[in-house]
């Protein structure tokens, strides 16, 4: 959900005046101290400071690149479309720490991040990740959300890198697995 909050510009700009702040966007929470803030349609890292309330918008160095789209797929059959930064971003879109897993039943580049096997314990089976998962095979359900997404190998200490997913690609992952598409209004 977007907030609209006054920011402390000045690391922005580097200017010498006493006090410039300006009302900014929070886009979304990296984590309790670190935002993603839109000012004049630009998107930068944002620092919130818990014991002040205040916000601080980083440098110009800040600068966020383009979030990337992914679809939080829940036990109930709804889609979400997220937007997340690195593949560590998967982590707070599962509330736990995850594996990714390539299927033949779910065609490359596309993958399936989902919760570690062991903190599986008692949450609702997630049909589709349970079939992109065959476990009608190996009888070894997938329990809570999953996140679809598309990846890509690069050689490096980078290792893998989300790539964004196109509308397109929202539409067919829809329609193929049949999942009530929940747009962000409706979210709110």
């Amino acid at each position: 959900m977007k907030q609209t909050v006054k920011a402390n510009l000045n690391s922005l700009f580097k200017q010498d005046k006493e006090d410039y702040t300006a009302e900014v966007t929070i886009i979304s929470h990296k984590s309790d101290t670190e935002v993603v803030a839109e000012y004049q349609g630009v998107r930068y890292w944002a620092i919130y400071n818990r014991n002040t309330g205040e916000y601080f918008v980083n440098d110009l160095d800040g600068k966020v690149k383009p979030g990337q789209k992914v679809l939080l797929v829940c036990p109930d059959r709804s889609a979400h479309v997220k937007e997340i930064w690195d593949i560590n971003d998967l982590r707070k879109l599962l509330h736990a720490p995850y594996e990714v897993i390539s299927s033949l039943r779910l065609h490359s580049p596309f993958c399936m991040a989902m919760k570690e096997e062991y903190i599986n314990i008692g949450l609702p089976v997630n049909e589709v990740g349970s079939w992109i998962s065959f476990s009608d095979e190996n009888c070894l359900n997938v329990e809570g959300d999953v996140v679809l997404l598309k990846r890509k190998i690069v050689p490096g200490p980078a290792g893998e890198i989300v790539i964004g997913m196109t509308e397109e690609d929202v539409r067919c992952l829809v329609e193929h697995f049949d999942l009530d598409l929940v747009l962000e209004d409706e979210q709110e």
